[in-house]
């Protein structure tokens, strides 16, 4: 209680604690939660089907679903409503296709879990408050040199570091809940967690995962992994103070240690094999299963895999690690704040020392060994000849079947197959193709070039997704008003063919007219990146896009 009170009170660390939590919900309500335009373009009418279709998809709603994709797609309605009820069904219907197909049998909200569950950034809100609070907890007896007459009495040598450590680890758990509920309870009221008894592979970003788990049971998992990864990170910035005795410097050092371990485990599994306190901090990496993506140059692709599952042997390992690793940095605050009998059984250097080779042996070897999962790089070459109307994959030929307006898949023994098996004929024609890892990307426009529509097919399981569509581009919101309206030379160049594209890193890139156009595909927001290009070849490595201008001078764009 003495030790809350010079805390809290005395140092006023309270108000930081104030002013850190109001900046975590300020940055939980600019962030939102995981949306796709498709979605917040149309909310009315996909919250409506969502109503009418979610829960589990028996043979009278599979029936009723597929009723209202044939009346969609055979209507020739041009009017607002009927456009943006369309994109809206299309959405709730690629959920209903892979859950049909792939996933557990389950329309539901995802939402509200995909935020929680597909992403695993770190909360620095939460851990400079840890540091903020640890060090105030500790730093005040050694700059007043209160710690020697601390040392001086039985109850101040071995009691009061005992509830220290006691209290930090107390505080860190009640800090990271309250850090993490304020993020579930942003969502819970703005899309909710409804339906947490479905599997966790009601999710298609988990479906080839090996934990078979409900959606609730694997969001208490990773609020369980973070208050461990909190306790972990606070006795470690504990035992710091009491080694340096600065408050200053040790603020300093500990967000210092943070900052480059973040930065050397930025991306990629190796943090979540480790027993550091990032690991269980993200969290949501020990749940995910490997994923996949692909270098490609000109007609070679090669595999590479960005995120290796981990398994549940080294889960239950790193756990067992992780509280291993608190118990003992628990007992070294004692010890190192009391000084018992160390000077007199000359551990103190041989233990300082162990621990110092230890922490540069895993150091050296996480970043020798996460070099091959932390590194993504793709490679796009598109020559000025290239059509992209036929390309290879695995020995396999992909090409447009211009005729039947289609894709066709050719394997090693000539047999053909149609990619796209759909009995209602599209009003698009498909134009270009483009292989991104496992999909074969497709762009399709209408006789008036107005806008691109892209879809991808994951060359797997077939599976056929609506990325992108800005074709009868809505320019009116709900209440009609004019949101946006076309400027002539948008109309002029958008009129034009488009000569080439691909995808990469998230966004997807073509060409139209002397102009080069962006959009992120998670936000549908598009934008220009080059004018005056000319047709000749480009070229695309680690966010950087090389093209010729009109003067035949080449240049570069950061694609970012």
């Amino acid at each position: 209680m003495q030790e809350s009170y010079k805390s809290f009170i005395k140092q006023k660390i309270w108000i930081f604690i104030m002013i850190l939590l109001a900046v975590r919900m300020v940055s939980v309500c600019i962030t939102g939660y995981d949306s796709h335009y498709m979605i917040d373009e149309n909310e009315k009418y996909y919250n409506e089907y969502l109503k009418k279709y979610e829960g589990k998809i028996t043979d009278a709603k599979q029936k009723e679903i597929e009723k209202e994709y044939k009346k969609i797609n055979s209507s020739s309605n041009e009017l607002l409503a009927s456009e943006q009820k369309n994109k809206a069904f299309q959405v709730i219907y690629d959920q209903f296709t892979y859950e049909k197909e792939k996933g557990s049998g389950y329309i539901l909200e995802t939402r509200g879990w995909q935020s929680i569950l597909e992403h695993d950034s770190l909360d620095f809100s939460l851990i400079i408050c840890i540091i903020i609070v640890m060090t105030a907890l500790w730093g005040n007896e050694y700059e007043t040199q209160m710690d020697m007459m601390l040392r001086s009495c039985k109850k101040g040598k071995y009691q009061t570091p005992f509830a220290k450590v006691v209290l930090g680890g107390i505080l860190s758990v009640v800090l990271s809940a309250i850090f993490q509920l304020i993020q579930m309870i942003y969502l819970a009221g703005s899309v909710g967690f409804s339906h947490g008894n479905y599997s966790i592979q009601s999710l298609k970003f988990f479906q080839n995962s090996s934990y078979h788990i409900t959606l609730r049971s694997a969001v208490v998992t990773i609020f369980i992994m973070r208050l461990i990864g909190a306790v972990l990170l606070s006795f470690m910035i504990m035992l710091i103070n009491i080694w340096i005795k600065r408050k200053t410097i040790s603020m300093i050092i500990s967000m210092a240690v943070i900052v480059l371990t973040s930065i050397i485990f930025r991306s990629g599994s190796m943090i979540y094999e480790l027993p550091l306190p990032l690991g269980p901090l993200k969290a949501a990496g020990y749940l995910w299963p490997s994923q996949f993506d692909g270098q490609y140059v000109g007609s070679k692709l090669a595999k590479v895999c960005t995120f290796k599952e981990i398994s549940h042997g080294s889960f239950i390992a790193v756990n067992a690690m992780c509280l291993g690793e608190i118990i003992i940095l628990g007992v070294l605050c004692v010890i190192f704040f009391s000084k018992w009998r160390i000077k007199k059984i000359h551990i103190y250097k041989k233990m300082m020392g162990i621990i110092t080779l230890c922490f540069i042996a895993s150091t050296l070897f996480a970043t020798g060994c996460s070099k091959s999962t932390n590194h993504r790089e793709v490679r796009v070459s598109i020559s000025k000849e290239d059509t992209q109307e036929k390309a290879i994959w695995n020995g396999k030929t992909i090409e447009i079947d211009e005729d039947n307006n289609n894709i066709i898949y050719t394997d090693e023994s000539g047999k053909k197959e149609n990619l796209i098996i759909d009995v209602f004929p599209s009003k698009l024609t498909i134009q270009k193709i483009f292989i991104y890892g496992n999909e074969c990307y497709y762009l399709s426009e209408n006789d008036e070039s107005n806008g691109i529509c892209v879809r991808k097919i994951n060359l797997k399981n077939f599976d056929n997704t609506l990325v992108y569509d800005s074709t009868d581009e809505n320019i009116e919101n709900y209440f009609g008003m004019i949101q946006k309206q076309k400027q002539y030379e948008e109309y002029f160049n958008d009129a034009e063919d488009t000569k080439w594209f691909f995808v990469a890193d998230g966004y997807i890139y073509w060409k139209k007219k002397y102009y080069i156009a962006q959009v992120d595909i998670k936000s549908g927001k598009k934008k220009i990146i080059a004018e005056g290009v000319s047709d000749d070849k480009i070229t695309y490595t680690k966010g950087i896009l090389r093209y010729v201008d009109a003067d035949g001078n080449t240049k570069i764009s950061g694609c970012r």
